[in-house]
């Protein structure tokens, strides 16, 4: 039997952004839904859209911030990195440095144009990530049905926090 969903709500970022996504999503092709939910700068992280290039049947995608902190931790809102490295299944987690931490933080929230490579998406949630701008890329998800852009900070740095965010679709 294979994973279809992968569902991971109100995670710690350090725990998110340790996680090797470009090995671990290649490694489940049935994988249909993944939910990265009220998970602060998961949205801005790399290693996950990497990841997702490698997952082609992916049809649901969920990248949620915190509704009330937005897409990008707050300064000092992560605990100090370990100095080792954490064990889980066969990957290692390796918490972001400081530095890293730091130019996250410094930079808005952006999705890459790899997004275009997910072919097979239907719905797809980027709420409350701070996000100014979506790629034309986009454009190449043809299948897409639903995009839900609620609290986002469309170019002038104003986010809709009451709910009334950009829906498409049905």
């Amino acid at each position: 039997m294979q994973l279809s969903r992968l569902l991971l709500f109100d995670c710690q970022p350090e725990a998110v952004a340790g996680l090797p996504w470009q090995e671990v999503l290649p490694r489940l092709p049935a994988l249909h839904e993944l939910a990265v939910e009220r998970c602060a700068g998961a949205v801005a992280l790399p290693t996950l859209w990497s990841g997702l290039a490698g997952a082609p049947a992916l049809r649901r995608l969920r990248i949620t911030g915190r509704s009330t902190g937005g897409g990008l931790p707050l300064a000092g809102s992560l605990p100090p990195a370990q100095p080792a490295a954490q064990q889980w299944g066969a990957w290692q987690l390796q918490p972001p440095s400081q530095q890293q931490q730091q130019a996250q933080q410094q930079q808005p929230a952006s999705i890459p144009d790899s997004v275009a490579l997910l072919q097979h998406l239907v719905d797809l949630d980027l709420s409350q990530n701070d996000l100014e701008a979506l790629p034309d890329t986009l454009a190449w998800c043809q299948q897409l049905t639903a995009l839900r852009l609620r609290g986002n900070r469309w170019g002038n740095g104003r986010g809709n926090r009451r709910g009334n965010g950009w829906r498409w679709g049905t």
